[in-house]
């Protein structure tokens, strides 16, 4: 990491208040870029918004930062180039290798994705719900109420939930064996990752 990365920070582009306003019957805009630490723009003041770096953004890509450029959502790196295009209208952090990501249809509503670290698309915006990454498995809805699991290959599985309680998409989780304990028509019991039900939960494989 060069020296200096950690200390940018956004900036709105003028200090003394004067953008945001309307002088002379023009609206002049605020922008926001990246001073260093004697208060120098490092990254030009373009954005409409900009965050603070952060290595939680995509863990091992280093500080990385979400901007805002014509009203769309990037990720820059402390060069200012992009390590996503500002082309989304939302953007979650990465899990697992994966950033959920969000493209409106109206002003209203839109659809989920997820997203790979070189801007590539493991599912496109398909999902009314997408969850982070956790343990291989994204826990999805479709627009038509289907309840199922991404997994990390973009491969869709557990596509037949029109009976399990929405509680398999909000609390439970694939143990090691791939077994999740849900409820189902008012009772309890388990199933795989297959969509086989069982009532008590299956005896672990040996070799």
């Amino acid at each position: 990491m060069k020296k200096g990365y950690c200390d940018l920070h956004p900036r709105v582009s003028d200090p003394f208040g004067r953008s945001g306003e309307i002088k002379d019957g023009v609206y002049i805009p605020f922008k926001f870029g990246y001073v260093n630490h004697n208060d120098v723009f490092v990254i030009p003041p373009i954005f409409d918004d900009a965050e603070e770096f952060s290595e939680c953004i995509a863990p091992g890509h280093g500080p990385l930062a979400f901007v805002k450029f014509n009203g769309k959502t990037g990720i820059i790196k402390p060069d200012g180039t992009y390590f996503i295009n500002p082309i989304f209208d939302a953007i979650r952090n990465f899990s697992e290798g994966f950033a959920a990501f969000k493209i409106k249809w109206d002003e209203f509503e839109g659809e989920w994705g997820y997203l790979k670290p070189d801007g590539a698309y493991l599912v496109p915006a398909v999902f009314v719900i997408a969850e982070n990454f956790k343990n291989g498995y994204a826990k999805v809805k479709t627009s038509d109420n289907a309840k199922l699991f991404v997994q990390n290959d973009g491969s869709r599985i557990l596509k037949s939930f029109d009976e399990i309680a929405d509680s398999i998409i909000n609390e439970s989780d694939f143990d090691d064996e791939n077994i999740v304990g849900i409820p189902f028509s008012n009772k309890n019991g388990y199933i795989d990752i297959e969509g086989r039900w069982y009532d008590e939960i299956p005896k672990l494989k040996t070799n």
